[in-house]
């Protein structure tokens, strides 16, 4: 009798597991793969640039910066402006320091889209030493599961758990059940911290901001003076992590570029301690930069300060995208090299 009790159990049980897989693989269905980079942003580009890799051999021209180049330069309208063939990708990444942007661009830019002009954009919001995460953002980055795994550097527990959340729904999104709160949200189709919540287009540009109207935002002016802008220093560890890009893109043969993207500097300057010296004190670390390691160096003076282009102080919305865009696609012309080169010869490409 106890045989026939464990048998019905282990039923029981196979058969509850079963149901739980279902229900894992519906929500798992809403939200796609958990994040196991150090954000859904690096993951999904990660994903199109091997994709653009494999296909179209890399890209000519390649954007990097913050989440400010990530929403606010169109790879289409690049290509539609330059000669024919042309290839461009948007690598910028969202709430990322300049530290992060080096090595995410050793591992993944660099190495799989082999560029023949690197664009680096950055404003006064982008280089303080002392923001939040200058120092975190890096070490959060390279020790993450998905960037490990890309590199091909996982260990034994890694790669095992891996396999096992390619198989199982259940695994994979069973830290999203143990909240059923924000289970409940990715069924009825908002998000969730944590999990994808891309907004991409094709060649890695950001769009959610192309259709907000310019306004102020209390909370958004308060985090910025008190966290972004708080104990404002350039000119240390952040411009030297740029100055390492530009000679990592150097190396690799690529012309770089480095773009002052325009700001509402009559809203964001007032929220730095030091007001306009602070933004000349970034003004003038940027063009020795650009002296230093010999780029150019690309500014919009006259878009400064006009509401109908931004979505807030520092991101443009879709007309402040179009304009800005086919101004540095003007510029970039006269330099860029002849195309077909990308990467003649991939390194063999992780898996997904």
């Amino acid at each position: 009798m106890s045989g026939l009790l464990r048998s019905k159990a282990l039923i029981v049980a196979v058969a509850v597991l079963a149901l739980a897989e279902v229900g894992a693989r519906v929500v798992a269905a809403r939200v796609g793969s958990p994040v196991t980079w150090d954000s859904p942003y690096t993951q999904d580009k990660a994903a199109q640039i091997l994709e653009l890799g494999r296909e179209q051999g890399g890209a000519d021209i390649v954007f990097l910066g913050s989440s400010i180049v990530n929403a606010g330069i169109e790879p289409s309208i690049i290509t539609a402006s330059l000669p024919p063939g042309i290839v461009a990708y948007n690598a910028g990444i969202p709430g990322s320091s300049a530290g992060t942007w080096r090595v995410w661009a050793q591992d993944t830019v660099y190495r799989h889209l082999c560029p023949e002009v690197v664009v680096i954009g950055v404003t006064v919001r982008d280089i303080n030493d002392n923001a939040p995460g200058v120092a975190s953002d890096p070490a959060r980055y390279l020790e993450s599961r998905g960037r490990k795994a890309f590199i091909g550097s996982t260990g034994q527990v890694e790669s095992g758990l891996s396999a096992i959340e390619s198989i199982s729904a259940l695994v994979r999104v069973r830290g999203l059940l143990r909240r059923p709160v924000d289970t409940l949200k990715v069924l009825t189709g908002r998000p969730v911290d944590g999990w994808r919540l891309t907004r991409l287009t094709e060649f890695g540009r950001y769009y959610a901001f192309d259709a907000k109207v310019y306004a102020l935002n209390d909370a958004r002016r308060d985090r910025l003076r008190t966290s972004t802008f708080r104990d404002f220093s350039v000119g240390g560890i952040e411009t030297a992590a740029i100055v390492g890009m530009i000679d990592d893109a150097h190396a690799g043969g690529a012309i770089v570029v480095l773009v002052e993207t325009p700001v509402m500097e009559r809203d964001l300057v007032p929220l730095l301690p030091g007001g306009d010296a602070d933004l000349e004190a970034f003004r003038s670390v940027l063009g020795s930069l650009a002296s230093l390691t010999d780029a150019p160096l690309m500014q919009f003076p006259d878009l400064t300060d006009r509401d109908e282009l931004f979505a807030d102080e520092y991101h443009l919305n879709g007309e402040g995208v179009a304009i800005v865009t086919e101004r540095i696609a003007w510029m970039l012309a006269p330099i860029l090299p002849p195309t077909g080169g990308h990467c003649p010869a991939l390194q063999s490409h992780p898996e997904d």
